[in-house]
């Protein structure tokens, strides 16, 4: 019979990592693990839906910033098991890329300003002196975004999270707006000093109109984790016996894919 156990641990990168425990799982038994933020319905968490289940950790780059989450982890054999509260605290939003593995903390200026296009074209139709008007589907919503950092660390993060030109997770603090995946579109990006002269490091970024998704376009890969710190803070005792009790190889280590 498949037992399990799980450790939530918020860490400094504002991820939650997950250390999960199967113990004697079915020939072919999956796992799917979800995260619960207060009364909101369940949602899966990136890259682990429908995994092979095994002792793994698993790291969630979209738990939601000073609000209480849970994770539940649930197989196909019908065990299931819910962790601790864990809050994520912040006083700054967050963009990251979390298969790049890199966050930098930001204030948000603008967002939230959401418009849709449609796209149209005018067609001459032989017979018939007044033009057509075709439409073809709505093209994705857009909304302007405006970020302002603070320290030169968060700027080289941004910097970095933008220059791969992918879709991006942009979590707020308060609350009251919704944590989004964005993608700049265009070549409308700038940033530039808020003061002209003088050592105050803030920079604004234009992000210029931004693609929002309605959900992550990435849910089916994993997000990046620290391999050997992920290793160290997994086994209770810190040892390497620890370690061998738990995966007898390093290939076992890698195909856990931290």
């Amino acid at each position: 019979m498949t037992t399990l156990a799980i450790g939530a641990i918020a860490t400094s990168v504002l991820t939650v990592k997950l250390s999960i425990t199967v113990t004697d799982p079915e020939d072919g038994e999956t796992m799917t693990v979800t995260r619960r933020t207060g009364a909101a319905s369940p949602v899966a968490v990136m890259g682990a839906s429908d995994v092979a289940a095994a002792t793994t950790i698993i790291t969630d780059p979209e738990a939601p910033l000073n609000r209480a989450s849970r994770w539940t982890v649930t197989t196909s054999s019908g065990a299931t098991i819910e962790s601790d509260p864990v809050t994520l605290a912040a006083e700054l939003a967050a963009i990251s890329d979390p298969i790049v593995g890199v966050l930098g903390m930001c204030a948000v200026v603008d967002r939230d300003a959401l418009s849709r296009a449609q796209r149209a074209t005018m067609l001459t139709v032989e017979g018939d002196p007044s033009p057509w008007v075709v439409w073809d589907v709505p093209v994705g919503r857009t909304m302007p975004v405006q970020l302002l950092t603070l320290t030169p660390d968060a700027e080289a993060a941004v910097d970095q999270i933008l220059s791969t030109g992918g879709p991006v997770l942009l979590r707020c603090v308060c609350g009251n707006h919704s944590d989004r995946w964005i993608q700049p579109i265009g070549d409308a990006t700038t940033s530039a000093r808020v003061v002209a002269k003088g050592s105050n490091p803030s920079r604004l970024w234009d992000l210029g109109d931004c693609v929002v998704y309605a959900n992550n376009p990435l849910a089916a890969l994993k997000a990046k984790g620290s391999t050997l710190g992920d290793v160290y803070d997994f086994v209770s005792t810190k040892t390497l016996g620890a370690i061998a009790d738990t995966w007898d190889t390093l290939g076992a280590i890698a195909e856990a894919d931290f």
